[in-house]
């Protein structure tokens, strides 16, 4: 309903230009009157909050923050191994991004997507603070390292001291991190993204720069 009274409030400043029927000059006023009607008329908010909600999802505080995460389980007793995976997404995404492949971890023999029947995951997708449904930091200097910290954290109180974790984008960061600090703790790690020249190039400086923050 708000977003419905901004809308209508809402003015289009400029029409378009003679022949110009397309973005060379800016936003289309044109097209822009369709994305309006589109979110006042034809988006199903219910719909989309149903989806969103179609998987199990829990807060809990660490560190002083609410960490928003999914926790998704196999079937009871239906594989005779289950192996818990950390997943953390990157940016500017969310934990939206796992939930196409989600069910094909938690019940794989269904989608027929490994050899192994009798082996599945317990998913645990946390949100990294910041993004999300998370708290973002309070306090400067909050980085992959503090990440990664809070997510065995949360690991731990979610039942697993190890675990297995696959990351992309900064998530490949955190979870890097977390293997360094905490080999203990990992199965095995999984990436995505990882720098493609060594730190000595132009590029690979790059990675090693963008890899010691995580933007707030």
């Amino acid at each position: 309903q708000d977003l419905n009274n901004r809308l209508d409030k809402s003015r289009i400043s400029h029409e378009v230009l003679e022949d110009a029927n397309t973005f060379e000059y800016g936003f289309n006023a044109n097209y822009l009157k369709k994305v309006v009607g589109h979110w006042r008329t034809k988006f199903d908010w219910h719909k989309q909050e149903a989806h969103l909600n179609s998987w199990p999802q829990f807060t809990t505080e660490i560190e002083g923050l609410k960490i928003h995460y999914y926790h998704a389980k196999p079937e009871a007793n239906k594989y005779r191994k289950v192996v818990p995976l950390l997943l953390v997404h990157g940016w500017p995404g969310n934990v939206f991004e796992f939930y196409k492949f989600l069910p094909l971890l938690i019940d794989p023999v269904q989608y027929k997507v490994s050899s192994f029947d009798d082996i599945a995951f317990e998913v645990i997708a946390p949100s990294i603070p910041g993004y999300g449904f998370s708290d973002a930091p309070k306090k400067t200097g909050f980085s992959q390292l503090a990440a990664a910290r809070v997510f065995k954290k949360l690991m731990e109180r979610v039942g697993h001291n190890k675990f297995y974790a696959q990351g992309g984008d900064w998530g490949s960061f955190v979870t890097s991190q977390l293997a360094r600090m905490y080999p203990e703790s990992l199965y095995g790690l999984h990436i995505n993204m990882g720098p493609p020249a060594a730190p000595s190039t132009p590029t690979g400086l790059f990675y090693s720069i963008v890899g010691s923050i995580i933007p707030q």
